[in-house]
């Protein structure tokens, strides 16, 4: 009986001694809950040292200093980011936030390997009244709804605008107004080149940089989707046609006048935008890096402006530009979707726009701030019409563009075939091309 008693003495003590053990391991528990950390991981294809990175760094402290309770892992993946990334969300085990361009984004979103964001979106914004989708540009948001069928996946990081780039002091001293027809820029090479000044820049080695001309007439004189439409084979559309023919000859134009800087068909990036950069030559066309490559030869006052690839009279196409997003996304199997959330919603926030614009010069996507290059937000909110990188031809046609149409593009630019000969080739080659493709 004893025994009995002393036993059940014993357990009332230890149930005891465990019910203050568990009041208190609830209240260690709390506290080691508000001091848990959640580490997110965010791949990007930039590199640590490019300006990209460093802003990217600092989005990490700041974020990191406002939410203690979260830390972010950034991984370095470099340009072939998608390579790598890929198979571990097609493995379900992918990181949490992935920056990348927008061509590689939709890659995913037709794989269904991505989050959407539609209640995201439709949050409060991170520092504004408004909701979290009202806090871009229209137009730039609407470019990364392209292939998701109304859905949102993507929230817009920095942006990438392609135009012309001109030294304002050059344009100031000799009375020159930013041309917007085709005519006016014609008027505007013709005085630059009468002054003993050449008007453009061109790396001619390159045919990433020569093929914008041709595809800009192109896209001014019939639009962009009639251009994606023809290189893409679709029925009813022939590089016969006059426009395609008349695009080539403005070429030629350009060249027979003499308004590419002299040698430019031997140029090798980046010896081009060094001499527009030290006040050679006028204009360049290019895409908004060209600045944060060229800063370091830069002299010093050196001021510069961009405007938009000018239409051209009677031309069918809508004022468009160029504008390439680089957006943040999180994988569908992605571990901490809660944090990544809040992660996006403060890098893409007023705040950290503004300081990506203003230390580290990279355009953004989000309203109401003023872009880094005088003109550039002028050509976003003017814009009818956002196209992606190359018409759309780099991501839809890719390897038609680098084996087909590129050689070609550059033989006519070098002046080494007539407009002639180089929409016969091209028609030719396109038709063989898709022929082979068939089979």
């Amino acid at each position: 009986m004893k025994s009995k008693r002393k036993s059940f003495v014993v357990g009332i003590i230890s149930l005891m001694i465990l019910s203050l053990s568990g009041v208190y391991g609830v209240y260690a528990g709390g506290e080691q809950e508000k001091e848990a950390v959640t580490t997110i991981e965010q791949w990007s294809f930039r590199t640590e040292m490019e300006p990209q990175g460093q802003h990217l760094m600092w989005v990490k402290e700041g974020f990191e200093a406002e939410h203690p309770n979260i830390k972010v892992n950034l991984v370095w993946a470099g340009q072939n980011l998608l390579q790598k990334v890929r198979p571990r969300l097609v493995a379900g085990n992918p990181p949490d936030v992935v920056v990348y361009n927008q061509d590689g984004i939709d890659t995913l979103i037709k794989e269904g390997l991505l989050y959407p964001l539609d209640e995201l979106m439709n949050k409060k914004a991170y520092d504004q009244d408004i909701l979290f989708k009202d806090t871009f540009v229209p137009l730039v948001l609407e470019s990364t709804m392209a292939v998701s069928k109304g859905k949102y996946y993507c929230a817009p990081r920095d942006v990438t605008v392609a135009g012309f780039f001109y030294n304002t002091k050059m344009f100031e001293d000799l009375g020159l107004k930013i041309p917007k027809t085709w005519s006016e820029f014609l008027n505007v090479c013709k005085v630059l080149k009468n002054n003993g000044i050449a008007p453009l820049s061109q790396d001619g080695t390159i045919s990433f940089y020569n093929e914008w001309y041709f595809l800009w007439f192109a896209t001014r004189l019939v639009g962009a989707e009639r251009v994606l439409a023809t290189a893409l084979n679709e029925p009813g559309t022939s590089w016969k046609e006059s426009e395609f023919l008349q695009a080539a000859k403005l070429v030629k134009d350009l060249r027979d006048k003499g308004y590419f800087v002299e040698g430019f068909e031997g140029s090798a990036y980046p010896g081009s935008q060094v001499d527009w950069a030290q006040e050679k030559t006028a204009m360049i066309f290019c895409g908004s890096w060209l600045p944060n490559e060229v800063s370091n030869v830069m002299p010093e006052g050196f001021q510069l402006g961009m405007f938009p690839f000018p239409m051209i009279e009677g031309g069918k196409g809508v004022f468009s530009i160029e504008l390439w997003v680089f957006p943040y996304v999180i994988p569908k199997d992605a571990a901490h979707k809660l944090e990544a959330i809040e992660f996006i919603r403060y890098a893409t926030s007023k705040k950290v726009a503004s300081e990506q614009v203003a230390s580290a010069g990279i355009p953004c996507g989000v309203r109401g701030i003023t872009n880094p290059i005088d003109g550039m937000g002028e050509m976003i909110e003017r814009a009818d019409k956002i196209v992606p990188i190359k018409m759309g031809l780099s991501a839809a046609a890719g390897e038609w563009l680098t084996n087909i149409f590129e050689p070609l593009d550059d033989s006519l630019i070098w002046g080494r075939i007539t407009p002639q000969e180089f929409i016969e080739r091209l028609d030719e080659k396109h038709r063989v091309y898709y022929e082979v493709e068939r089979k």
